[in-house]
């Protein structure tokens, strides 16, 4: 059975690196706080919501998107944090 394809993406200093990703539906993304400060991954859209809660630094937050699409991904409480994450089928 092959391994299921993950995406990562890392948070330091109050930004996203990438700051685009594209995956394709059912893949997961990987966001982990490689930063000294709290966050919180949300997405807020009418496809999928979601909210991570608190991200301690050096926390992973795993984000699988439902459906196709292209969603903003962003910071709850740095909301100039932002990454945009294409889905494909």
């Amino acid at each position: 059975m092959p391994a299921e394809h993950v995406t990562s993406i890392s948070q330091h200093d109050k930004q996203f690196t990438p700051t685009h990703a594209a995956i394709r539906r059912g893949e997961r993304l990987w966001i982990l706080n490689n930063d000294t400060r709290t966050h919180n991954v949300r997405v807020f859209d009418p496809k999928f919501d979601f909210d991570s809660g608190a991200q301690e630094p050096g926390e992973t937050v795993e984000i699988a998107f439902p459906k196709a699409g292209s969603y903003l991904v962003f910071c709850g409480i740095h909301p100039k944090m932002e990454i945009t994450v294409d889905v494909v089928r």
